[in-house]
């Protein structure tokens, strides 16, 4: 995303090939959000934003250096309609814990999980 907008375009292999290989682990990290929701919630779950945020981003910049064509548009709108609800559900679990008082408690499956680690 930097080199692309630094330099005004995408088409260069080295910004093509980034966006590409930040939309592969984008996909993977969508494709296993079990990952995250079968802990119960916490801070860290605002990790998951970040990706996903840069990912529209990155994809609303490309889809600037592409002006007649329909898919970077498409994709665009999609991450960055992705980007919001992954925001807005996490602040929303964020607003829902810290009302509940329970943001800071610890999970004990992830004490169980470090027992088994650090033996």
């Amino acid at each position: 995303l930097a080199v692309g907008i630094m330099q005004g375009t995408f088409d260069n292999y080295f910004s093509r090939g980034s966006f590409s290989l930040a939309l592969f682990l984008y996909a993977m990290q969508v494709a296993s959000p079990q990952v995250f929701f079968s802990l119960a919630f916490s801070p860290s779950w605002w990790a998951f934003t970040f990706p996903t945020s840069t990912a529209a981003m990155a994809a609303v910049a490309f889809a600037r250096t592409r002006p007649n064509n329909d898919f970077p548009d498409a994709l665009a709108v999609t991450l960055t309609a992705v980007s919001t609800i992954c925001v807005l559900s996490v602040f929303l679990k964020t607003m829902h814990s810290l009302f509940k008082g329970s943001y800071l408690i610890r999970d004990p499956l992830l004490d169980e999980q470090q027992s088994v680690f650090f033996r």
